[in-house]
């Protein structure tokens, strides 16, 4: 990969961070639920639903970023979302609220760690790995903008109603399903992969 190449992947990873974290509906989750008419025990439950799938979840997923490759994690993780979405604002009922955060649980699994290790892998093809710092930090600023965006755009969620939420949330997983087509995964991934077809 030339340095223009993990320029660009680096470039993506940063668009990708900064969409996937933009969603208003998942910022205003709660409000959300309390403006459908659900208590707050059933809120409590729904968390609870979020944290043991994600518990459940946290080592198979990882296992699946190593040998399946990084990139088609974030792919998995972009598509949990939109199923989060899609069962939220369009099944009625408790129980598809907890298919729903259990969803989201599962999105936020497949990315935990997997675009830090994509940026990684692909910094280090390149002999650049002392980049990777300034990257972290970089993330981690677009991160916490992005996050403040829609933690002060969640009652805009709200005045939208959870439908028409859901719907932009999907709007927004699709769009960063593009920025993640065009990531390349690494080498020693793309190899593994071939080796276990």
């Amino acid at each position: 990969m030339s340095k223009d190449k993990v320029l660009s992947q680096l470039r993506r990873l940063y668009a990708s961070n900064f969409i996937s974290n933009i969603s208003i509906a998942g910022a205003a989750w709660v409000l959300l639920l309390v403006s459908d008419g659900y208590s707050l025990i059933q809120v409590g439950l729904a968390e609870t639903v979020f944290h043991a799938v994600s518990l459940c979840a946290e080592i198979p997923s990882g296992m699946f970023a190593d040998v399946m490759g990084r990139k088609k994690s974030l792919i998995v993780s972009c598509v949990m979302s939109m199923l989060s979405a899609v069962v939220r604002g369009f099944i009625p009922g408790f129980a598809a609220v907890c298919a729903s955060v259990g969803f989201s649980a599962l999105s936020y699994n497949f990315i935990s760690g997997s675009d830090s290790a994509l940026a990684y892998d692909s910094l280090l093809e390149e002999g650049q790995e002392s980049k990777y710092d300034k990257y972290i930090s970089t993330q981690t600023a677009i991160y916490r903008i992005s996050n403040g965006i829609a933690t002060l755009l969640a009652g805009v969620a709200v005045i939208m109603g959870n439908r028409n939420a859901q719907i932009l949330s999907i709007a927004i997983s699709a769009v960063n399903m593009v920025f993640l087509f065009f990531l390349r995964e690494n080498k020693i991934i793309e190899k593994k992969s071939s080796d276990s077809l």
